[in-house]
């Protein structure tokens, strides 16, 4: 591709898009863009902080139970090539973690929610600091 981006396609769970929507109003309040998921995911995948198996398998797992649903919604991602090279080694670590193999969608879903653990862990441990 000329641009130096690939695209990864998905089908999504609605209950999944939810979380994607919640996931960029954290992300990015003052800022409405058509790429909030893909942005999400090239921050999660650059993420150096809190590790992904810092969660626990079984609620990772229990997660992607709750987020899971018959009516889907039709995804793109456009991610840079060493982007998707990025995506494909972090699902492979997740997959391991939970000691199962996972799809695209899954994977996404997984680095989602660690995005909203560690956002939710990072406002609590400010707030305590702050009082």
């Amino acid at each position: 591709m000329a641009s130096g981006k690939v695209a990864l396609k998905l089908e999504i769970s609605v209950p999944l898009y939810g979380l994607a929507m919640a996931s960029f109003k954290i992300f990015s309040p003052d800022t409405n863009r058509e790429d909030a998921v893909t942005s999400i995911i090239a921050d999660r995948l650059q993420n150096q902080g809190r590790p992904i198996t810092a969660t626990a398998a079984s609620d990772l797992r229990d997660y992607l139970v709750v987020t899971s649903g018959d009516a889907t919604l039709p995804v793109r991602l456009d991610l840079h090539w060493a982007g998707r090279e990025l995506f494909e080694q972090r699902k492979a670590m997740i997959a391991q973690h939970l000691r199962q193999e996972i799809s695209d969608a899954q994977a996404v879903t997984v680095l989602l929610i660690d995005y909203v653990i560690e956002h939710a862990a990072v406002s609590l441990v400010d707030a305590i600091e702050t009082k």
